[in-house]
């Protein structure tokens, strides 16, 4: 998942700030408190205070279907 932030380009008098961050995880899910617990993670690494924010938002990657399933990785 892509977590993003920016302040407004137009507002020449305020402070700019842009930053995102890719939040990766270890399994695939369905379930939406560890997705919006992913992003409140990966928001809390790049927020910071004082900034006039004017957009944000998270973008889902590598989408698969729920029928494909990943095969564990082999231990020896």
């Amino acid at each position: 998942m892509l977590v993003f932030i920016h302040t407004s380009p137009f507002q020449a008098q305020d402070k700019h700030y842009s930053r995102s961050i890719t939040v990766p995880r270890r399994r695939p899910t369905a379930d939406t408190a560890l997705i919006v617990g992913a992003a409140i993670s990966g928001l809390k690494q790049i927020y910071k205070r004082d900034y006039r924010l004017a957009k944000a938002g998270v973008m889902l990657l590598d989408l698969q279907d729920s029928s494909i399933v990943q095969s564990e990785p082999a231990h020896y």
